[in-house]
């Protein structure tokens, strides 16, 4: 399993990155994978902590995690999710 990207910059007015999750190898069967969001640079408050499961069923490889980021009222250098 591999992200699209190391690392993802999006604006707040974006309203969420989009985080594409790859398998490097198919399956004949059904997989999960399990996922949490943590602070990178962006802290609680840039956005909504997320976890959930990832379903992979076969011939699959590829699914999207969507992270709800969240608005402030000041101008902040770009923060990432690690």
């Amino acid at each position: 399993m591999r992200f699209s990207s190391s690392q993802y910059t999006v604006t707040e007015s974006a309203g969420s990155a989009v985080i594409t999750v790859t398998l490097t190898a198919g399956s004949e069967l059904t997989a999960t994978v399990l996922f949490t969001t943590c602070q990178g640079t962006a802290q609680a408050g840039d956005f909504v902590e997320s976890s959930g499961t990832l379903t992979y069923t076969p011939g699959l490889t590829q699914t999207l995690i969507t992270i709800p980021i969240l608005p402030t009222a000041c101008l902040r250098l770009p923060r990432h999710l690690g």
